[in-house]
């Protein structure tokens, strides 16, 4: 996505936890459809993705400097906000998406600490690389 020419940037705090490869994939997969519809629709010049615990799980957040939308009028439209939302909803967890006309978007994916498979320790870095 870095070829677009719109600056990407990626954040995470670190955690003690190792995420399933299901809970991986599908942060995965919502990040990247989070990104390729601020790249497509958005004429944003600055996205951000931050990965971080939460006192309540785990939360992805993904914001973009771009036109906004009326997120009511675009459900049901195109699978991608449907999608995300459906991913999220098979593994408990939650999307929210944050967004008007003139004033970016900003999508969290929320996952809640009661579902959150610990592995093996190890940092949250590997969603980075997946």
């Amino acid at each position: 996505m870095s070829r677009t020419g719109i600056a990407i940037r990626f954040t995470h705090q670190d955690s003690s936890s190792t995420l399933s490869p299901d809970l991986t994939l599908c942060l995965f997969r919502v990040a990247q459809e989070g990104l390729q519809n601020a790249i497509k629709y958005s004429n944003a010049t600055q996205l951000s993705v931050h990965l971080a615990d939460d006192p309540d799980g785990l939360v992805l957040t993904i914001t973009d400097d771009g036109l906004g939308f009326d997120v009511d009028a675009a459900w049901g439209q195109g699978l991608g906000l449907v999608s995300m939302t459906e991913r999220l909803a098979a593994i408990g967890g939650s999307l929210e998406i944050s967004s008007k006309p003139g004033s970016g978007t900003r999508l969290t994916a929320s996952v809640p600490a009661d579902i959150l498979p610990i592995t093996d320790p190890a940092p949250l870095t590997s969603l980075a690389s997946a």
